[in-house]
């Protein structure tokens, strides 16, 4: 299910359920059931969809979440009285697993569990798709240093990706000249006579 869709949420506790969502009201009463947004009921319950990934643990943040917003904290033993007693359903009678009633995502539909994991692959895929792209870049730029420095010029620009840098002709390879040595002192500037007059 996504934003923007409704489901129906039962009380199947003795008291009156009392929940906000958007700046609206909604009660539900003892044995008594409510169409609510799709929101409302991830906010009271924890989102069914939520699940632990290699690196975010989407479901179980959605439980300490719900642990303190009905005030339960490190007291698991609150978890069976101040829990609502409410059970989630969608518009053709079917349960939705909501994070109150399996912290742990035991129970996910395999459509979930197998949506989760092909969303982890995804994410690695396109890690080594960045790592691979990377090592050929590094791998081009050091054939075109290695290149250069065989036919003793220097390189000025990277190659672009897959590009094989070419080498110069021999009329394009200057040798470095080597230098004069130049004096150490500008003669001009030394005074060539100390006295006073």
């Amino acid at each position: 299910m996504a934003v923007g869709e409704v489901v129906i949420i039962k009380n199947v506790g003795s008291v009156d359920f009392v929940g906000k969502h958007a700046s609206i009201k909604y009660t539900i009463p003892a044995g008594g059931q409510r169409i609510v947004p799709w929101e409302a009921m991830c906010l009271w319950m924890g989102n069914p969809e939520a699940v632990d990934k290699e690196n975010s643990p989407a479901r179980t943040d959605e439980y300490r979440r719900l642990r303190f917003k009905y005030g339960i904290y490190h007291n698991m033993h609150l978890a069976a009285e101040r829990f609502p007693k409410l059970e989630a359903y969608d518009l053709d009678d079917n349960r939705l697993i909501t994070v109150i009633d399996d912290p742990e995502g035991a129970h996910l539909t395999p459509e979930v569990n197998t949506r989760a994991e092909n969303e982890i692959l995804r994410e690695r895929l396109a890690r080594m798709e960045r790592e691979m792209i990377a090592l050929r870049r590094q791998a081009n730029m050091q054939e075109r240093v290695d290149a250069a420095e065989s036919m003793g010029i220097q390189v000025t620009e990277d190659a672009a990706p897959g590009e094989t840098p070419q080498a110069p002709d021999a009329h394009q390879i200057v040798k470095a000249r080597r230098q004069p040595d130049l004096p150490n002192v500008v003669t001009e500037d030394t005074p060539t006579q100390v006295g006073v007059e």
